[in-house]
């Protein structure tokens, strides 16, 4: 097996050289997922989420090309970038992921409330006085 500074890995450098590229542009959407998720502009998550998509489908074409070649990349400046590049995707994804589900605690928590003093306002007593929901009793059959 050669290794990608070998002169015969001629072959397998373009395809790395690609797939630190294609990995570049994921790390830089991970970024821009962040900064939305920071500045709590979620509209364009849904902007993002395709093309993170589209990226990952575009990484998985790329290491299918480099296993195919049957060359080692181990030792390459390049892959060595690869797996950097990598590493820093994997915690931005973290990261994001840990921030969403944050948001979405705290979206359901409001929700939960809203809904909450929704059902409480429309409570009414004999007087036609909002009730709350605490102070009512139940009728009992019997």
């Amino acid at each position: 097996m050669t290794t990608a500074t070998d002169p015969g890995a001629a072959g397998i450098l373009p395809v790395l050289v690609a797939e630190r590229d294609a990995v570049r542009a994921f790390v830089a959407l991970l970024e821009r997922e962040e900064d939305a998720l920071v500045r709590g502009n979620l509209d364009s998550l849904a902007t993002l989420t395709p093309d993170k998509a589209s990226q990952c489908a575009l990484l998985e074409q790329f290491e299918t090309r480099r296993i195919a070649s049957g060359q080692s990349a181990a030792d390459d400046p390049v892959w060595l970038e690869i797996l950097d590049l990598a590493r820093r995707a994997r915690d931005l994804n973290r990261t994001n992921g840990i921030m969403l589900q944050q948001r979405s605690r705290l979206a359901e928590s409001a929700l939960r409330v809203l809904l909450g003093s929704a059902r409480e306002s429309a409570t009414y007593g004999p007087d036609g006085m909002m009730q709350s929901r605490a102070g009512m009793r139940g009728l009992v059959a019997g």
